[in-house]
């Protein structure tokens, strides 16, 4: 009985890493647009080692928007951190990214290039050997724990 009981939560293990895998994919039509725009914006960026680029957005969740952008404001002027910000000041405080020392780590993103294609909000990803590795949006439902990943991750990177 107990091993009956052992091989069903290991199955129940498997099937939720996979499930959980598979969330944070990023389709392959907006991993190249989203990688399509680093490379324009961001020259000076080492694609193959691990970076985090930012994208605070202004369309749904203000709030959202707003506690994005306070946790990467955050990370300004440390090494590998990116920003593209697409956001309304009026809607969201960038004064912060103004203040920023190494400005070619911040680019803006007045076209709205990604709300045209249909990437509405605010973003971290994830880019590792030149890939999107995770991609996690500001929204509501999931930020919370979102958050907490993106702070963990970047200073755990960096200590």
């Amino acid at each position: 009985m107990r091993t009956e009981k052992k091989w069903f939560i290991n199955f129940l293990l498997l099937i939720f890493s996979i499930i959980v895998m598979f969330s944070c994919a990023v389709p392959n039509s907006q991993e190249k647009l989203i990688m399509d725009y680093i490379h324009k914006n961001f020259k000076d960026m080492d694609t193959n080692r691990e970076n985090c680029v930012f994208v605070i957005g202004d369309n749904g969740c203000i709030n959202c928007h707003r506690e994005m952008s306070r946790i990467a404001s955050q990370f300004i002027d440390m090494q590998g951190i990116y920003f593209i910000i697409g956001a309304n000041e009026t809607i969201v405080d960038i004064s912060p990214y103004w203040e920023a020392k190494n400005k070619e780590q911040i680019v803006y993103d007045t076209a709205r290039y990604f709300l045209n294609n249909d990437l509405k909000s605010s973003y971290a990803i994830f880019i590792n050997n030149n890939k999107i590795d995770t991609l996690l949006d500001a929204d509501g439902r999931t930020f919370y724990e979102n958050k907490d990943y993106i702070i963990n991750r970047i200073t755990k990177k960096n200590n």
